[in-house]
């Protein structure tokens, strides 16, 4: 199922993304890059959530690495290559909301399936409040990535306290 995922955004992304205008788009999808990378490095032994598969047996950190360069990337442009104008504010909203409702939608079947397993504390409903915020960070970073940089210092100083994750 994961690299079916990852076919598909790569598809979707190649078809469907802004490929004009795609290094307007590129320090955010290396943002995106590093918060996955830093998660797996901050989280190695208190992982909060862990992807498994059929094909690579036991290696959260092989699919891991297709959502870090392909599937996150991809979804990244996607959303930003589509995002309504400031000017389109209930737009912006209702834009939001459906990336997140696909997100969760996908994350229920991975979970239903047993691709995904939430641990260490970490519940689906939280979910709930991760996903507007990744989405969320993604456009700001877009436009103000100095903004982006220092509220994801604090989201991380708090996901690392909420979920006691040893940094040391």
């Amino acid at each position: 199922m994961h690299i079916l995922l990852a076919i598909c955004v790569f598809v979707l992304s190649l078809t469907k993304g802004d490929l004009k205008n795609i290094e307007k788009y590129g320090l955010t999808i290396y943002y995106v890059i590093i918060c996955n990378l830093l998660y797996n490095v901050i989280c190695f032994n208190h992982l909060l959530w862990k992807y498994e598969s059929d094909i690579f047996k036991g290696s959260h950190l092989t699919v891991d690495l297709i959502y870090t360069f392909v599937v996150l990337p991809g979804v990244t442009f996607l959303f930003l290559s589509h995002f309504p104008s400031l000017q389109q504010k209930v737009k912006m909203i209702i834009y939001i909301v459906k990336w997140v409702a696909l997100a969760l939608l996908l994350e229920l079947l991975y979970l239903k399936t047993g691709r995904l397993v939430l641990q260490n504390g970490y519940e689906y409903w939280m979910e709930f409040f991760f996903y507007p915020v990744m989405f969320g960070m993604m456009y700001l970073h877009q436009k103000r990535p100095l903004i982006a940089y220092i509220f994801s210092v604090i989201i991380i100083c708090f996901m690392v306290w909420y979920f006691e994750v040893p940094v040391i």
